[in-house]
């Protein structure tokens, strides 16, 4: 069951009154943006995916996880979880901060994945999390590298494509590890 999200009253509160760095919070706007629009791929449908694929794996505990974005996000582990839906849960840290729907382990590497329907807020995501503080949470939490999937917005993609997908990001495009990268499926 999908846990209720904030009101964009509270959402636009955050946004005006909260000075933290520009990426949490253009992906806390977008994330607004998006699911006013319609335009997004619920966390909670991807998590279900990688579960009956068998590949997902627990995220890390929430002591851990505050810990972490702490150290490195220290204004914005402060201020941002208040507004999540569930700031008891360390699967919307993942989320809200991190852009983190599921983690998965595949062909040995740990992946942290997260998803759009909306080519430019994919960008925007993989551009902002390649950056140094987010590498470092990743590394941290035992995370190998990230991908942002985009999918297409009228056709969310099946089980099938996503493992087609997968194997074709591996074999075609070798990354560094802690690399952020975009994977279109």
């Amino acid at each position: 069951m999908r846990a209720s999200s904030p009101d964009s009253g509270s959402i636009c509160r955050v946004i005006l009154a909260v000075e933290v760095r520009e990426m949490p919070t253009l992906v806390f706007r977008k994330d607004y943006e998006n699911r006013k629009a319609g335009r997004t791929v619920p966390p909670d449908w991807l998590r279900a995916q990688v579960d009956a694929m068998g590949i997902g794996l627990q995220p890390p505990d929430l002591v851990r996880v505050r810990e972490v974005v702490a150290r490195h996000l220290p204004a914005e582990a402060r201020v941002l979880p208040k507004h999540f839906p569930n700031p008891d849960a360390s699967s919307d840290w993942l989320q809200h901060l991190l852009g983190i729907a599921a983690i998965v382990r595949l062909n040995g590497e740990t992946l942290a994945w997260g998803a759009t329907t909306d080519p430019e807020e994919a960008q925007v995501l993989v551009e902002g999390f390649a950056q140094g503080p987010y590498s470092a949470i990743r590394r941290e939490l035992g995370i190998d590298y990230q991908w942002i999937w985009l999918f297409h917005p009228d056709l969310l993609a099946s089980r099938s494509d996503i493992a087609q997908c997968c194997i074709a990001e591996q074999s075609e495009h070798p990354h560094d590890r802690h690399e952020c990268v975009l994977v279109r499926c």
